[in-house]
């Protein structure tokens, strides 16, 4: 499959608009590959990094508040956006993991969204945070779902809580990876790619998540390729390959018109998001009534009819029924 496929790294969520936030559109300047909407008055960087002697380039952009506490970052420019399984023959070359073959590609063993997104924000928020500790991750539905045998789209989140200058910070990141076989000789083992085809992530106050959270999905939907440039990349290609990457473009707008379908789902994550930090959970009891409980030292919770919940191992004591989690 063409790497075209990390372009598509850049869009997420329907758009869920942000309350007192002014939006202004930038486009990248460099070669003007893309624009989306920043918030008007922060601070933005942002650019296309093309890696030599592999057909990838990384779309970025990076937006912090005047105040300097909040940040939300599209993609990353320093994270290699596809990698070759190790295999037999990596082995046989001597390339360990965490080396580059003849053709640039970085070996490393395949990582699902969900794992990506706890790597990534441990590594992404330890600068800025102490304290860092993963609040919750979780698989999330494919944004760029895959129909070819053999191949598979994973995404997934995780939700992190730090302290930065003495405050309580809520973290997020979105990531989602494509596996991608190879055709593999004979009597070798099978050899495989993977991309990093989503990335994204942000750090808030506590307090604000929830606006926050909104904002970034704005941003990851607003997100548009400049066609021109798009074409202009494309006569890098030769016969079928070309044409592949043009056709890259039509699925990228096939993509946005799936985010404006999920409104509802980004919506949910937004609660996952403030249920996690401010340390909820919905607990729903024998009738049926869901409670927005502070989530105990035990896993299972217990109600009775005059509205107690306690978090046991066991019944707290008569009276009591377990309740069940509310997904």
């Amino acid at each position: 499959m063409p790497r075209y496929r990390l372009l598509l790294m850049l869009a997420f969520a329907a758009p869920l608009f942000a309350e007192n936030v002014t939006w202004i559109s930038m486009q990248e300047n460099q070669e003007h590959s893309f624009s989306l909407d920043v918030p008007k008055g922060w601070k933005v960087s942002g650019g296309i990094v093309h890696v030599p002697g592999l057909f990838e380039f990384r779309m970025w952009a990076d937006m912090t508040s005047p105040d300097g506490k909040i940040d939300i970052r599209l993609g990353d420019p320093n994270v290699s956006m596809s990698y070759s399984i190790p295999d037999s023959l990596s082995a046989y070359y001597h390339v360990p993991e965490g080396s580059r073959l003849v053709n640039h590609m970085l070996v490393m063993r395949y990582e699902p969204g969900r794992t990506l997104a706890e790597l990534y924000g441990r590594s992404r928020f330890a600068d800025s945070c102490t304290k860092l500790q993963t609040k919750e991750s979780k698989t999330l539905p494919a944004i760029h779902p895959v129909s070819v045998p053999g191949f598979h789209s994973d995404a997934g989140q995780a939700i992190f809580q730090c302290t930065a200058n003495g405050q309580e910070m809520g973290a997020y990141v979105f990531a989602e990876t494509l596996y991608e076989p190879q055709l593999t000789p004979r009597n070798l083992s099978p050899m495989a790619n993977w991309l990093v085809t989503g990335l994204g992530s942000f750090v808030a106050p506590k307090g604000q998540g929830v606006e926050v959270f909104n904002m970034f999905c704005h941003v990851f939907s607003t997100f548009r390729i400049n066609p021109q440039w798009w074409d202009n990349f494309a006569r890098l290609f030769n016969g079928q390959a070309r044409g592949n990457f043009q056709k890259g473009m039509g699925d990228i707008q096939a993509s946005m018109q799936r985010f404006q379908e999920r409104s509802a789902e980004s919506a949910k994550q937004a609660d996952d998001f403030s249920h996690a930090i401010m340390g909820q959970t919905l607990q729903q009891d024998a009738a049926g009534q869901v409670h927005e409980v502070s989530q105990g030292a035990w896993n299972t919770y217990w109600s009775n009819n005059k509205g107690q919940v306690v978090s046991s191992a066991l019944a707290p004591g008569p009276g009591f029924t377990q309740m069940t989690a509310v997904k």
